[in-house]
């Protein structure tokens, strides 16, 4: 029997379910051993998901089986709370509403379900087996092997036997018991957080659509009382979960707290909302499957978080690594985030050779669980200090969102956006739509995109203005509020303004994960520093951005001396992009500091921004950019012999064959231009297919080239599928416009080009179609040259 491991995962929750299957899927040789101290199925608290989880189980392939295990989908959730009576909703739906609104398309996560625990984890304990990796039920881990500072393995029993197992890494996942976290002592107890739940199941209670939403569309119910609050969870259209959450002192000193079975029929005796729908409803045992008897149950809600989430030979995740009141119902969700997380940064690590970005991927990992549990502590903790109404929870919400994020949601959405635990996924949108959005194809930028700029055949730019952090005060009497404002409502910046920093910029070094493939690679991250000193759920108040290189550039570039013309010349001296994509970014990293309040302005006299230099003849880009302005002017000869020379000084990017490309379209020189187009879409290629084990800057250079590049294989896709259309090559026209829209589906000139392609081979049908979706694009103001 194999007794060494490259990973030990301890509990089969959805934590180590999660660690264990994506850590397969996307390497077949890993040797993995989960090891479960139960027997499935087993009964567990934590039954209404949400929708943050959702790309998680559809990259594991398990959310179709989840589908198909008859849970109720569950839509939102209803608060009743405080002395307001009136319901309150977040509905998922209202949450794409605003994405299709806004940016043409939903979510990658719309819904999520209420389960029973004992048939949900079992699922997906089931599926990490059919994954590859080996499950042992039964089997208690009692104590981690350590050698020279280092965890190796662990100490298991079973039916009074005892053995060692030896690993590569001894993954935590064994929940609030925590084995591996109680040894190390690096639990730190919230003491704000302590409180007490008790619950109990019910069937044939009544329904009420109110609270409750459709049977086929359901929602939790929130409901506060004097005790605390209850939940009221629909897992049937016959059987409900209802808890009761306390707060431990508040408990202990009631006189009935010494029994809580009675303080909890107590306080839902007294439950106006929720008492008349148990009305002669009957209470169920046998939930559990190992005490059939049982019909309440209880479990300590004592927020807290490890100290450390990883160390050497070792990582935490789930509630072994950070456990929320559940207020949020976010609990089962960021098992899943945190066993994704865990499994990208360990195959990650084991793909890469140097020492010093292991260290970097597994401090990093360390940084993701405190600031994801920093995030909706803060947010629990607001509700626990105030007594919100529904305008300042979603206000509250909405400032927790715009910290992480410049995508610009109103209260209501933002709330919706934090109630379906989709915070994290907006920080991701910065640099991969795959994550937020679910589309194949290249991962491209959607940091900071934005205004209705005429960026000719480029991608359809999203306008995001972030949030201002001033939600609570009123524009007419505070200060700061109207200045964010109108910094949100400028629509240009002056070339002659000068920028500087009002606020200290920390650079970071973080990792994103290239969606559906196992993979984290390297990224600036900046974390503008508005207050100092702040503890970790104070300082996820702190904006972050993640930066592409030419606004990593462009930040560089604002010292308080330069204007923003000649920021703006400078970097377009220095990036290969066009001056017209380049400008627009710079206005939108501008405007976004200066909504945050990080940018203070020197207004000086409104002259127009002299010309830059003329380029040296024997300078490459100097040839690249005169052949740019030589083809804008209409001049495609000119145009080819710059871009000519260009290539021949050593400026031989996708970019410049690419333009040389649409030079020889228009001088009549289809087969040269195709070539030109070929050779561009290679070059884009090769800059996403990083080197294995290279150092850490070579990794981020090739990553944020494949982003910002992406843009141009958007184009030339484009271009291409012009000049077959032109030759009348219909075939090979459809095919390049489908991979541009697979790029950027919301171009309105590729599905004119895909539509006349599909007239000439007489799928009348989908030309229609293409049509029909280019006219609505046009219509919703995204309007592309078709």
């Amino acid at each position: 029997m194999t007794t060494t491991w490259d990973m030990i995962v301890v509990g089969g929750g959805p934590a180590g379910s999660t660690l264990a299957g994506i850590a397969r899927k996307h390497d077949s040789t890993a040797r993995i051993l989960v090891l479960e101290k139960d027997e499935f199925p087993r009964h567990h608290v934590g039954e209404s998901l949400l929708p943050g989880a959702i790309p998680v189980l559809k990259e594991l392939g398990v959310q179709d089986k989840i589908d198909a295990g008859g849970f109720p989908r569950k839509m939102g959730v209803v608060f009743v709370w405080g002395d307001e009576r009136a319901p309150w909703d977040a509905d998922f739906n209202n949450l794409n509403l605003e994405m299709v609104k806004k940016y043409g398309r939903m979510l990658d996560a719309e819904f999520s379900w209420q389960v029973l625990r004992s048939k949900y984890d079992k699922i997906l304990l089931d599926h990490a087996a059919e994954l590859g990796a080996e499950v042992r039920f039964g089997w208690r881990a009692l104590s981690a092997v350590e050698e020279n500072g280092r965890f190796v393995g662990v100490v298991v029993e079973k039916g009074g036997r005892r053995r060692t197992l030896r690993c590569g890494t001894l993954a935590d996942c064994s929940g609030q018991s925590g084995f591996l976290s109680a040894q190390r002592g690096v639990r730190e107890f919230d003491p704000e957080l302590k409180n007490t739940a008790g619950y109990a199941y019910y069937k044939g209670a009544k329904w009420k659509f109110e609270f409750s939403g459709h049977p086929d569309k359901t929602k939790i119910f929130i409901c506060s009382v004097p005790e605390g609050w209850f939940w009221y969870i629909p897992l049937s259209r016959e059987m409900v979960s209802v808890g009761l959450v306390s707060k431990a002192s508040f408990v202990k000193s009631h006189p009935r707290g010494k029994d809580f079975r009675a303080y909890f029929f107590e306080a839902l005796g007294r439950c106006t909302e929720i008492a008349p729908l148990l009305d002669g409803a009957q209470l169920l045992a046998g939930v559990d499957p190992r005490a059939p008897g049982k019909d309440f149950f209880t479990a300590a809600d004592w927020s807290y978080r490890n100290a450390r989430a990883c160390g050497e030979g070792w990582l935490a995740a789930g509630d072994a690594a950070f456990f929320l009141d559940p207020l949020l119902s976010s609990g089962v969700m960021m098992a899943h985030l945190s066993g994704h997380r865990a499994a990208y940064t360990w195959l990650s690590s084991r793909r890469e050779a140097d020492a010093e970005v292991r260290g970097l991927l597994w401090n990093d990992y360390d940084r993701f669980c405190g600031e994801v549990a920093g995030s909706f502590s803060t947010l629990v903790r607001f509700w626990y200090r105030h007594d919100p109404n529904a305008r300042a929870w979603r206000a509250e919400a909405r400032k927790a969102l715009g910290a992480a994020s410049p995508i610009d949601l109103d209260d209501k959405t933002a709330f919706v956006a934090v109630a379906a635990g989709l915070t994290y996924y907006f920080e991701r949108a910065y640099t991969s739509q795959t994550l937020l959005f679910g589309s194949s194809g290249t991962e491209h930028s959607w940091q900071w995109e934005g205004t209705k700029l005429e960026l000719k055949n480029w991608t359809r730019q999203i306008l995001a203005v972030v949030e201002t952090g001033f939600l609570k005060a009123e524009p007419s009497r505070d200060e700061g509020l109207r200045r964010a404002e109108d910094e949100a409502a400028r629509r240009e910046i002056p070339d002659s303004w000068i920028p500087r920093l009002a606020k200290r910029i920390e650079e970071q070094t973080t990792f994103l994960p290239v969606s559906g493939d196992g993979r984290l690679l390297p990224a600036r991250r900046y974390r503008i520093v508005k207050a100092e000193g702040l503890d970790a759920d104070g300082d996820a108040a702190n904006p972050r951005r993640i930066l592409p290189r030419s606004y990593a550039l462009a930040l560089a570039l604002t010292d308080g001396k330069r204007s923003v013309g000649a920021i703006k010349r400078e970097l377009s001296r220095r990036s290969p992009l066009p001056r017209d994509v380049l400008d627009a970014q710079v206005f939108r990293l501008l405007k976004d500091l200066a909504v945050l309040g990080a940018v203070e302005w020197t207004q000086a006299l409104d002259v127009p921004t002299p010309p830059g230099p003329v380029p040296r003849a024997d300078d490459a880009w100097g040839h690249f950019r005169r052949g740019e302005a030589e083809l804008r002017s209409g001049d495609p000869a000119a145009a080819q012999a710059s871009l000519d020379r260009a290539i021949s000084a050593g400026a031989p990017g996708p970019w410049t064959y690419a333009l040389r490309g649409e030079a020889r379209r228009h001088l009549g020189r289809p087969a040269d231009a195709a070539a030109d187009l070929d050779k561009a879409l290679r070059l884009c290629a090769l800059s996403r297919s990083p080197a294995e084990g290279s150092r850490l800057e070579a990794l981020r250079e090739e990553f944020e080239s494949g982003v910002e590049r992406a843009m141009i294989e958007d184009r030339v896709r484009l271009l291409r599928a012009k000049l077959r259309l032109a030759s009348g090559d219909a075939f090979g026209a459809r095919a390049d416009a489908a991979a541009a829209l697979r790029i950027n589906p919301r171009q309105s000139e590729a599905l004119i080009v895909r539509a006349k392609a599909a007239m000439l081979l007489g799928a009348l049908a989908d030309a229609k179609a293409d049509l029909l979706a280019a006219r609505a694009i046009e219509d919703s103001g995204a309007r592309g040259e078709g």
